[in-house]
């Protein structure tokens, strides 16, 4: 049995599912394999009604990030701040993580970033102990941190200091383990791509809805690219509704009530989407600054529940083409109008004749098959 301590800011029931749920389920599934996991996390800012994460010893440091109003208040810090707002969990943690790594004294330590201020940690983890899960490439900026010739040094410096401190790094796709590869010149990148949960059972008897329900679960902002596929929606003047679940971080939120077929249901646990009754579910992505190698964890959790998938994402990235490779998912470019029309209409149309195609070649994402690979890394 070895010894793990996981790092992550977002851990069950603190903060948004798309942070946590990838490293809950590393964290769980070692904890099932007999090893003793502990985690460090962040206790404060969003949280959601869940009971996934209490077979977990947590340690947590209580902390709010640094106010977004200060932030706009003193413009220069966008521009000379680093690593980013959330770095209060490291000032306020750091004294205690000390003691954990001399009293726990752990085999491995597990780092997940983003926020990427979590990887100042990695001072104090002795070399070879330490493991990084990158949900999205620091210098790569898929996130927009980085607004300064100043901020751009000190990433690249830090990554590869943590990169090559470390026993090796995880990633989520081939791209992301090229562009590291290629960059630190580094042979230490795997590709642990996200997963679905095996474990959810789906109900069989739902009955139909008598009006095409598409449902959108994650994350509600600028950045999902919802405004061009309601627009697009409601263009087509076709009769259905969308419900959006998910936290809301931005004033888009706003705008897409507008339309009279999007009603918003809040935030709920991942937990409870199997018990959401809707006929199609949407992942969206709009077409911004390094969007190419962004893999949303959502895109794979919700192949789980086996139902339509409606994909309006940037033709040319990773995502579109692990679609491509999974087939039977309902896909267009988020920047064709006339793409999204007419992928659209065809949904409508094989939903009204009850032949709404389902993804096929879901088992290369399967939790059992992704973490074994993990695993084998690690033990």
């Amino acid at each position: 049995m070895k010894k793990f301590l996981i790092v992550s800011y977002y851990f069950p029931p603190y903060g948004i599912p798309v942070g946590y749920l990838r490293i809950y389920k590393i964290a769980k599934f070692l904890k099932d394999k007999g090893h003793n996991v502990l985690i460090f996390s962040n206790k404060g800012e969003i949280k959601i009604d869940t009971k996934i994460g209490d077979e977990f010893n947590v340690i947590w440091i209580e902390n709010e990030p640094i106010k977004e109003e200060i932030k706009k208040k003193f413009k220069i810090l966008n521009y000379l701040g680093w690593p980013d707002r959330r770095i209060s969990f490291f000032l306020k943690g750091y004294k205690k993580f000390r003691d954990v790594i001399k009293n726990f004294n752990p085999d491995y330590v597990i780092i997940s970033a983003p926020p990427f201020s979590v990887l100042l940690y990695s001072i104090f983890i002795p070399k070879n102990k330490l493991i990084v899960d990158f949900r999205d490439i620091w210098s790569y900026d898929s996130l927009e941190l980085i607004k300064s010739p100043i901020q751009r040094i000190l990433t690249e410096a830090f990554e590869s200091y943590v990169i090559r401190k470390s026993k090796f790094c995880i990633v989520l796709n081939e791209l992301a383990k090229n562009y590291l590869e290629k960059k630190y010149k580094v042979n230490k990148i795997f590709v642990i791509p996200h997963f679905w949960d095996s474990s959810i059972k789906i109900e069989q008897n739902i009955q139909p809805n008598s009006i095409l329900t598409i449902g959108y679960f994650g994350t509600i902002d600028r950045r999902q690219g919802l405004k061009k596929v309601l627009k697009a929606i409601g263009d087509l003047n076709i009769k259905l509704k969308v419900l959006l679940y998910g936290v809301n971080t931005d004033e888009t939120l706003n705008e897409l009530l507008n339309y009279s077929f999007v009603e918003y249901k809040g935030a709920i646990p991942f937990e409870k989407i199997p018990q959401i009754n809707v006929d199609v579910l949407l992942v969206c992505l709009d077409r911004i600054k390094g969007y190419k190698i962004v893999s949303t964890n959502k895109s794979k959790e919700l192949l789980a529940l086996r139902k339509p998938i409606l994909a309006i994402i940037p033709s040319d990235g990773i995502m579109y083409k692990e679609f491509l490779e999974i087939e039977d998912v309902y896909l267009a470019d988020i920047d064709n109008e006339d793409e999204i029309k007419k992928v659209l209409f065809e949904l409508y149309q094989d939903w009204g004749n009850k032949k709404l195609k389902i993804p096929k070649n879901i088992e290369i994402y399967k939790d059992e098959v992704i973490l074994e690979k993990l695993y084998k890394l690690i033990v």
